[in-house]
C-alpha cells in the first residue's frame, strides 16, 4: 500500500492503482468522469457516525453560532 495525497487519488487509480479513497468534490468529479465505481462508504459500514473529532474553542462557537458543520462522506473507489 502506498499513501498518496487525495488530490492525486483519481489519477493513480486510472493509472493502475487498485483502490483509493476520495471525498467531496474530488469524489464527485471522479465519479462523473466514469469508469470507476464506489465499493463502499464509511457510513455503509459504521452507520451515520463521525470518523473523527472536531475541536473548537468556545469563543469560535460563540462568534459563529449560525455556522453549520457539514460531515464529508469518504468512499472507496474501484477502477
Amino acid at each position: 500500500m502506498v499513501a498518496i495525497p487525495p488530490v492525486t487519488g483519481e489519477l493513480a487509480l486510472r493509472q493502475g492503482q487498485e483502490v483509493t479513497t476520495l471525498s467531496g468534490v474530488l469524489r464527485n468529479k471522479a465519479l462523473e468522469r466514469g469508469d470507476i465505481r464506489k465499493l463502499f462508504a464509511d457510513t455503509d459500514l459504521f452507520g451515520n457516525v463521525t470518523g473523527g473529532s472536531y475541536v473548537l474553542r468556545e469563543k469560535f462557537i460563540k462568534d459563529n453560532a449560525s455556522a453549520r458543520m457539514q460531515k464529508e462522506k469518504f468512499i472507496l473507489l474501484w477502477h
